[in-house]
């Protein structure tokens, strides 16, 4: 029901049943690693401290129209001191619109056609 491209909000906030999707999916896929005790908002922490390689599952973000955006897996996950937790947080109150925050615009460049309404994402931003 729409979306707000926010620079100024850290961490991709989500509607209650489109975190908790994300959330349960996550966690089923990286199960072989220990949880970590959450951190603030971000409810979905691991312990990787014992693990030189870990991969990440995709997270592509689908938009209406066909288009999707692959994001980066420098921008799934945020690190506070020993944890690892997954980057996205359920929006406190209910309501149908997703924030795309700076964590996950990182490694975007984002194009703006003001005359015609739209947006776009590249995926060689600032890591590349």
């Amino acid at each position: 029901h729409g979306i707000v491209e926010d620079s100024g909000t850290v961490i991709a906030r989500l509607p209650q049943p489109v975190s908790l999707a994300l959330r349960s999916t996550f966690q089923e896929t990286m199960s072989k690693y220990p949880l970590a005790p959450p951190v603030e908002i971000l409810d979905t922490c691991y312990d990787l401290s014992q693990y030189q390689n870990v991969t990440y599952p995709n997270i592509l973000f689908l938009f209406r129209g066909g288009t999707d955006v692959s994001l980066d897996q420098s921008t799934i996950m945020s690190v506070h001191k020993s944890s690892f937790c997954l980057a996205f947080a359920e929006k406190e109150r209910t309501s149908d619109f997703t924030i795309i925050g700076s964590t996950q615009q990182q490694a975007l460049n984002v194009f703006y056609d003001l005359k015609g309404g739209k947006i776009g994402f590249g995926t060689k931003g600032c890591h590349n």
